[in-house]
């Protein structure tokens, strides 16, 4: 039973798709031979890269190739990192080259940094948004370094002058030699499990590129990348660039400047807090004084004088006013106090009560007051209550008046 037949598009985009898909090919290191080399209008850079058995289509679009600091020939050795992909029209996979080094001119150190670099700044390591903020009034500050190192004297007395209040932690760790790049990584890894200073420092004084290669390391970087302590990189002198500086949140030209970078905010802001207390403390004294005066041009003031005694003629008005309130409230309670009187009198006169005890009473039966014998029939029940109680009755016969 045939398959059924696929489209040659169908079948590249397919096999795009798988190349694509393989995180082996998302960032490659290549080194071979320049072949067949063209620089297109554009800008773009298209050429092949072999070695005794096999050569490869690559191709470096123009924002890459404008980054590059020499000129690719034919028949030149370079080192190329990049990504593997497919050009469905041809039907061709190549090579998508962000770097070129020439092997012949850098060395291996050197094709190493530039391969690191470009490594770390497709993770995304130098981005400027993954950066965390200095901050401007450190407290405490982490010195990732050598202890026996010039760096550290100087960075000592630095801060010593800028402001002795700022609290230095010396992390000790081996700054150049093979097993620098762990020590350093394990201090940085330390001064974040204490998780006490505002700020770490890493670095040293300065020395030949074999002497600093330790801070190029990947370890390092990663320590660094993942600190949540904000780092300052201080590696070397103004001249050195480091990996561990463009990993770090600051990049300091020495350690120098860094600790000065670090503490001279805080020294700024002290200095501007005293400047401030001064000044408010001098406009409080002259706003006090400036209301006394007033305060003193007031009392003294004719105005001030006749309202005083506008004052005192209505507060004796007031007081009179008062005592004749008062009279008028006592002389109206006692008139009301003897109209209710007179009133109780008049009610306990004809009170119900007063009434029953000359020998009335009150009959009721059904729930109402009887009237008259139309409101009672024999056998009905009654209620007769007296000025001293009451009873209950049957009717036994009723007899009208003839």
């Amino acid at each position: 039973m045939m398959k059924q037949s696929l489209s040659v598009s169908a079948l590249n985009e397919y096999i795009k798709y798988l190349v694509e898909e393989d995180v082996l090919l998302e960032a490659v290191q290549i080194n071979g031979e320049v072949s067949n080399f063209t620089r297109h209008s554009s800008g773009h850079l298209y050429f092949s890269l072999k070695d005794e058995h096999s050569t490869i289509s690559c191709v470096m679009f123009r924002d890459a190739a404008s980054a590059l600091n020499f000129r690719p020939e034919n028949g030149m050795e370079v080192l190329v990192f990049g990504r593997v992909g497919v050009y469905e029209k041809q039907g061709r996979y190549q090579l998508y080259a962000n770097v070129m080094m020439d092997i012949g001119r850098g060395g291996k150190r050197h094709l190493s940094f530039e391969a690191l670099k470009a490594k770390l700044g497709a993770r995304g390591y130098f981005d400027q948004e993954a950066k965390k903020e200095i901050p401007d009034n450190v407290r405490t500050v982490a010195l990732v370094t050598s202890p026996t190192g010039a760096a550290i004297r100087d960075m000592l007395e630095i801060a010593g002058n800028l402001d002795s209040s700022v609290k230095l932690v010396i992390v000790p760790c081996l700054v150049q030699g093979d097993e620098a790049a762990a020590s350093i990584a394990r201090a940085i890894a330390l001064v974040n499990k204490w998780a006490r200073a505002d700020v770490m420092i890493v670095g040293r004084g300065g020395g030949s590129a074999e002497d600093l290669w330790a801070f190029n390391e990947e370890i390092v970087a990663e320590a660094i990348f993942m600190s949540a302590t904000p780092v300052v990189s201080a590696v070397g002198h103004e001249i050195d660039f480091s990996i561990a500086d463009f990993v770090a949140d600051y990049r300091a030209s020495t350690p120098s400047s860094a600790i000065a970078a670090v503490i001279r905010p805080r020294k700024m802001q002290k200095q501007k807090l005293k400047w401030l207390k001064s000044k408010l403390e001098s406009l409080n004294e002259n706003i006090v004084n400036d209301y006394e005066m007033k305060l003193k041009s007031l009392a003294n003031s004719r105005a001030f004088v006749r309202a005083q005694s506008l004052c005192d003629n209505y507060e004796g008005m007031l007081k009179n006013s008062r005592t004749l309130l008062n009279m008028g409230i006592k002389l109206r309670v006692e008139r009301t106090e003897s109209n209710a009187e007179s009133l109780i009198a008049r009610l306990e006169e004809a009170s119900p009560m007063k009434i029953m005890k000359k020998g009335y009473s009150v009959v009721s039966g059904n729930g109402k007051v009887v009237k008259s014998i139309k409101d009672v029939s024999p056998q009905l029940k009654i209620d007769v209550m007296l000025s001293d109680g009451s009873f209950n009755a049957i009717v036994s016969e009723v007899e009208p008046y003839a």
